[in-house]
């Protein structure tokens, strides 16, 4: 691994939400909520992702309810009513283990805490209730509330913008190489970490930037 030295004092620290603090908006690991999906909807071959929709989703364009009233149809469910959809996806959202934890940690060390997410406005009001996560970041910079989506540069911008930090006070961390390189392109210092790694992995890069924990 690289040592680092000479870096610059980082006050900000920014965070992904999927993956890395809490579970992904609907891809991760979890076969209770795929089996349900599949019962409801009869899907095998479902994505999240790779569907006609989900740009305009996650940019703010369409709502919650079209998103899954078109993907549904596009998909040939059984029946395309969102409904059920969008309690299957709220049903196993989680926070990844001891993140709450270290969030509050490094907050209460001085650090000043935001978020740099692709996700949309209706699943980021449920999961900042959730979760609380008022209580741990400044500010949260969205896709669904910018219109711009990681690895766009305008989305890591207006996040150093709004928290009125230089990009050498600013580190960035992500489970999705090609989101991390995007930070360190705007000049940010970025960490590459998935949360079921565990935060004892993350404390040990954390600390190769300067953060004391």
């Amino acid at each position: 691994m690289e040592k680092i030295i000479n870096r610059p004092k980082i006050k900000a620290i920014f965070f992904d939400l999927g993956e890395v603090v809490l579970t992904n908006d609907w891809t991760f690991d979890c076969p209770e909520k795929d089996q349900e999906f599949y019962e409801e909807y009869g899907i095998k071959e479902f994505s999240y992702v790779k569907n006609p929709y989900f740009d305009d989703f996650v940019r703010g364009k369409i709502s919650q309810k079209k998103y899954w009233t078109e993907t549904l149809a596009y998909f040939k469910a059984k029946h395309n009513n969102p409904q059920r959809a969008i309690a299957i996806q709220k049903k196993y959202q989680k926070a990844k283990p001891g993140m709450l934890k270290l969030l509050a940690n490094l907050k209460d060390n001085g650090y000043r805490l935001a978020v740099i997410s692709t996700i949309t406005n209706e699943l980021l009001e449920y999961k900042s209730k959730k979760f609380g996560l008022e209580k741990y970041f400044e500010e949260i910079i969205t896709s669904g509330h910018t219109g711009y989506k990681k690895p766009d540069k305008e989305i890591y911008q207006i996040a150093m913008y709004k928290m009125k930090v230089s990009p050498q006070e600013s580190l960035f961390v992500d489970d999705g190489q090609k989101y991390v390189n995007g930070a360190i392109t705007c000049g940010m210092y970025a960490i590459l970490f998935n949360g079921d790694e565990g935060t004892d992995q993350l404390k040990i890069r954390l600390k190769e930037y300067g953060v004391k924990l």
